[in-house]
C-alpha cells in the first residue's frame, strides 16, 4: 500500500512540473498558468478549452490552421498590382521578388477586382526573374478578365521555359477557344494542359485557381473545381523567369485583359482555401500580404 501511495505522489508531481493547460481566443494562442493532470483539469473530468473557437489562429510554415483564414506566409509572390506611376517596378507584397515592366505602371492601371488592377494590351508585359519555380506541389490564385480580342494561347502568367526541355507552367486562354482559360504543365518528359469549363471573355472577374499535387492537375474558376489531369514530375528546375503577359514559348501570343491579387504558393491549396479566397474578393482588401493570413471575416 505505501509503494502505490508513493506511486500516486510520483505521478501527482510530474502532471504538476510538466503539463499546462491552455487558452485559445481570438487574438493569440496562449499558455497559461496551471496544470492538467493526466490530460484533463481532473481526474475524469473533460479537458476544457476556455475562450473563442470561432477564429481561433495557429500558423505553422506559413499553413493557418483558422477555419477562416487562409496562410500567405509562405506564399512566393503577391502582386497586387496597385502600381500606377511613373516607374517600371511592380511590387511584390511579399519582399521576395524584383518585377519590372515594359512600360510605366500608370499606363497599365484599372479598376480591378480588389482595388486596382493591370490591364494588358498584348504589347507589354512584367517579367518577375527565375525565383518563382516551385519544384514539387505549388498553387496559384488570380483574378482574372479575358477581353474580347487577343490570341488563343496568348499567355496571362507563368514560367514556361523556352529552352529545351520547356519545363514550368503558365495560365493561358485555351488553344482553339479563346473563351476558356488553360492551365498548363511541363515536367520536361509530359505536358499536361487543364481547361476551364466557363467561359471567361465575358467582361467580368473571375477567379481562377490552379493546383498541383505531384501527380495530378487541377484548375477551378470562382471556387468551384473545373478539371483535372494525371501527371507527375518536376515542374521547376529548369523553369525559365516569370512573366505576365509574356510567353518566352512564343512571344507572338498575348492576353488581352485585366489581371489582380495574383499569389503563387509552394504548396496545395485546400478545398476550404479556394472558398475562402473566393469570398475575400468583394472588393474590399482583405489579403493583408506576408503579416500572415487572408481573413474572408474581415470584410
Amino acid at each position: 500500500m505505501k509503494i502505490l501511495k508513493l506511486f500516486l505522489v510520483f505521478l501527482l508531481a510530474a502532471s504538476t512540473v510538466y503539463a499546462k493547460s491552455y487558452t485559445v481566443d481570438e487574438n493569440a494562442f496562449k499558455i497559461v498558468d496551471g496544470n492538467i493532470g493526466m490530460g484533463t483539469n481532473a481526474p475524469r473530468s473533460k479537458l476544457d478549452i476556455i475562450g473563442s473557437t470561432s477564429a481561433e489562429t495557429m500558423t505553422v510554415g506559413g499553413i493557418s490552421t483558422s477555419q477562416n483564414e487562409v496562410g500567405l506566409s509562405d506564399a512566393l509572390i503577391f502582386l497586387k498590382l496597385e502600381d500606377n506611376a511613373a516607374s517600371t517596378t511592380v511590387t511584390d507584397t511579399q519582399g521576395l521578388n524584383t518585377c519590372t515592366s515594359s512600360v510605366n505602371t500608370s499606363t497599365l492601371t484599372t479598376t480591378g477586382k480588389i482595388n486596382l488592377g493591370f490591364l494588358f494590351n498584348g504589347a507589354v508585359n512584367v517579367n518577375c526573374g527565375t525565383t518563382i519555380a516551385p519544384t514539387g506541389a505549388f498553387s496559384f490564385n488570380a483574378w482574372v478578365q479575358s477581353g474580347s480580342g487577343g490570341d488563343a494561347g496568348g499567355v496571362l502568367f507563368g514560367n514556361r521555359s523556352s529552352v529545351s526541355p520547356n519545363v514550368g507552367f503558365r495560365f493561358f486562354k485555351k488553344a482553339g477557344d479563346a473563351t476558356k482559360g488553360s492551365f498548363q504543365i511541363d515536367t520536361g518528359s509530359t505536358i499536361v494542359t487543364v481547361d476551364t469549363t466557363t467561359t471567361i471573355n465575358t467582361g467580368s472577374f473571375f477567379m481562377v485557381t490552379g493546383i498541383y499535387n505531384g501527380i495530378t492537375a487541377c484548375i477551378y474558376v470562382n471556387g468551384v473545381q473545373e478539371d483535372c489531369e494525371a501527371i507527375t514530375g518536376d515542374a521547376g528546375t529548369g523553369a525559365g523567369n516569370f512573366y505576365l503577359d509574356f510567353s518566352p514559348i512564343s512571344s507572338a501570343t498575348r492576353w488581352i485583359g485585366r489581371l489582380d491579387n495574383l499569389l503563387v504558393w509552394p504548396r496545395v491549396l485546400t478545398a476550404s482555401e479556394i472558398t475562402l479566397l473566393y469570398g475575400a474578393g468583394d472588393g474590399t482588401d482583405a489579403l493583408t500580404g506576408n503579416t500572415g493570413t487572408i481573413s474572408a471575416t474581415s470584410e
